[in-house]
């Protein structure tokens, strides 16, 4: 019984290690060439098609400029949708998935120079917007460009769902094809413009406390 304990807890134990280190994809290190994002992140999976784009003060072509404050220092590059098979401002979507899966809450920047429907950031339980519906953005809120150059977006809202201790594995953003710029993507509890954090290893989690069981079985047989 004191056996199947000690197992029950190393598998609790590796479950909330993988989804509790926070990550934040700021997107920096793309440069500022406007390119097909892929997959460059281990772990991490876009479904859709997923851009990265340089601001313009910055030597790119996207129609924004990176929000510059203390928490926010090098905001030059961000993400951005842009099907071939949709027009412009027709809905589109984004899915991005966390193998390892994440907690606590989900964060992002986001921007654009008009106002739209159909917007909006649902987090779920399962990859692919699969399982559960774990929290809601609902609309985007409107941006209001006041003080940026002509048909540049300078003022950025932010979007924040609280998970709790509810464990999700993908997140779904809708709006108009090729007309939101996002950012800073944070899975978890981390503090926003770090840049920081790595993609959490669930399989490495899982082996280290699958060994620590291993100990506790070799010790209890030898008594």
């Amino acid at each position: 019984m004191r056996l199947n304990k000690i197992l029950a807890c190393c598998a609790l134990m590796a479950t909330a290690l993988s989804a509790s280190a926070g990550v934040e994809l700021t997107f920096e290190e793309r440069g500022t060439t406007f390119a097909a994002l892929g997959n460059p992140y281990p772990g991490i999976t876009f479904v859709g098609s997923p851009f990265t784009y340089g601001a313009k003060s910055a030597g790119g072509l996207g129609k924004f400029e990176g929000q510059v404050d203390a928490t926010h220092p090098t905001n030059n590059v961000a993400l951005f949708f842009n099907s071939a098979d949709i027009e412009n401002g027709d809905p589109g979507q984004l899915v991005i998935n966390l193998d390892a899966g994440f907690s606590t809450v989900f964060q992002m920047l986001y921007t654009t120079i008009d106002s739209w429907g159909g917007t909006g950031v649902q987090v779920f339980s399962g990859k692919d917007g699969s399982g559960d519906l774990l929290g809601s953005s609902g609309a985007f809120s409107d941006v209001a460009q006041t003080g940026c150059a002509a048909g540049i977006a300078c003022k950025w809202e932010s979007i924040n769902i609280d998970l709790g201790k509810n464990i999700a594995h993908s997140i779904v953003i809708s709006g108009p094809d090729a007309v939101y710029f996002f950012d800073n993507i944070i899975f978890g509890d981390l503090p926003s413009g770090t840049g920081g954090g790595d993609v959490p290893e669930p399989a490495g989690a899982a082996l280290t406390l699958a060994a620590l069981g291993a100990l506790a079985i070799s010790r209890r047989r030898k008594r």
